[in-house]
């Protein structure tokens, strides 16, 4: 990495951290774990690389230079978007007389606790139900969203915990991400939203209250020792996938994964050893340099070819046009902008930031990072707005937030959002049912400063 580039890696994400200690908090921490999951596809992997002193063979390092100015751009605007924009539409909304009638309704701390608690039954019960129901067309999508009710449930249980300041609700929120999240690993056989999860609720206890130096210290020994789970899945999923593919039970893929996963030693976890690792299986860096170098040299930039068209077709349901043309992203969509080539069963799940570079180049892919950072910056201002009080707020925001993380296209959020919105309402409308919610004005907060 160039000094001038290493200068301005720094500049980016001094700014963010900058922003992040002026608000003192995390809030619900929408843009937090959007820049996390950014940081892990695009960040990490330049910071080890610069340590270990070299960049993976695959890699074009004129090309992977032209990249990090794109990326390390794009991460300037997220974070001018979602800490300078979004707060100014935060206080608008602050002098309105009557917020909407859907933030009205509220419900107190120990109904918000059963609450949580139900949503993540429903989570639990999706999750159970998954192989049946995403085999019907329609279903699929909306179901999806409905099993990320899990995810959703531990998040707002620690909160529940750190707004009432209660540790032992924070600790079953904690418990009950760690748990939900490897019932979910031995059953889907993938592990990267399990890690996101548990590190989201760590950094909700650490940065929640007050993002003190110290607690950024903790937090970060953390990621570096949850590099032994990782590197503990990589070593044994292959048996877990397996398990899967041939009907064995949970205890059955469990058992075979103690046998083959190895424990890391000190050593594993240097830059050195981490380098391979990293550039295979999580930095994006690979494949966006392929894209700056094939796009638009040999492949025209899309123009939106690759949004507007599939977005309007999303929005049909498939139960109504059964062949519809829509394929969200994929091998074929990677292949046509990088030249690269993936066998079959290769699964590719990017950042939006990769579309956004391949239909509008440069410039859009920041702009395309701006509008991005905007709409976490909204959704963590709701947070600030109507919470703690209004449960449906706090799902919501965390239902729309999995959305953008696991969509990588626009057309795959154009599918996922409404379904993600009518999941929330009606887990929602269950929970104000069964709790007895009393019909109270919520309390109006701004950003913190």
């Amino acid at each position: 990495m160039a000094e001038p580039l290493l200068l301005f890696y720094l500049l980016a994400c001094g700014v963010w951290f900058f922003a992040v200690q002026r608000e003192g908090t995390i809030g619900i921490g929408a843009r937090y774990l959007l820049v996390v999951h950014f940081a892990s596809q695009f960040l990490v992997g330049p910071l080890v690389y610069w340590a270990s002193g070299e960049l993976p063979v695959e890699i074009e390092e004129s090309g992977y230079e032209k990249t990090l100015w794109i990326v390390l751009t794009g991460f300037l605007a997220f974070t001018v978007g979602g800490y300078a924009v979004a707060p100014w539409w935060v206080r608008r909304q602050r002098l309105r007389k009557r917020p909407s009638s859907l933030f009205l309704q509220t419900l107190d701390m120990q109904n918000q606790w059963q609450g949580a608690k139900i949503v993540m039954g429903f989570g639990f019960l999706a999750l159970v139900f998954s192989p049946f129901a995403y085999g019907i067309p329609t279903v699929r999508a909306a179901w999806s969203q409905t099993t990320v009710l899990i995810q959703t449930g531990a998040i707002l249980l620690c909160l529940n915990g750190l707004q009432t300041k209660q540790g032992a609700r924070v600790a079953v929120g904690v418990v009950s991400a760690l748990g939900t999240g490897l019932f979910f690993s031995f059953s889907s056989g993938f592990f990267g939203s399990t890690l996101l999860t548990l590190f989201y609720c760590i950094s909700l206890v650490l940065l929640w209250r007050k993002a003190q130096f110290a607690n950024w210290l903790v937090l970060g020994c953390f990621s570096v020792l949850s590099l032994i789970p990782y590197n503990m899945w990589l070593s044994g999923r292959g048996a877990i996938r397996s398990g899967i593919r041939d009907g064995a039970s949970l205890s059955e893929r469990a058992e075979a994964f103690w046998e083959t996963t190895h424990l890391p030693r000190i050593a594993d976890l240097s830059p050195s050893s981490q380098s391979g690792r990293i550039a295979e299986r999580l930095d994006q860096s690979r494949i966006l340099v392929a894209a700056v170098s094939y796009t638009p040299e040999i492949e025209p930039y899309a123009r939106g070819e690759t949004i507007w068209g599939p977005m309007l077709i999303a929005i049909v349901p498939r139960a109504l046009w059964s062949d519809k043309p829509l394929s969200a992203g994929g091998n074929e969509f990677v292949s046509r902008f990088t030249g690269l080539r993936f066998g079959s069963e290769t699964s590719i799940g990017l950042h939006p930031l990769f579309e956004f570079y391949v239909n509008f180049g440069p410039l859009g892919a920041v702009v395309g990072l701006l509008f991005l950072g905007i709409v976490a910056g909204v959704l963590d201002g709701l947070y600030f707005l109507y919470a703690p009080g209004n449960f449906l707020v706090q799902v919501l925001v965390l239902q729309i937030l999995w959305a953008l993380i696991g969509s990588t296209t626009m057309a795959e959020l154009t599918m996922t959002v409404p379904a993600t919105v009518l999941v929330a309402l009606g887990v929602v409308r269950v929970v104000y049912k069964y709790a007895n919610a009393p019909y109270l004005p919520a309390g109006v907060r701004d950003f913190p400063r």
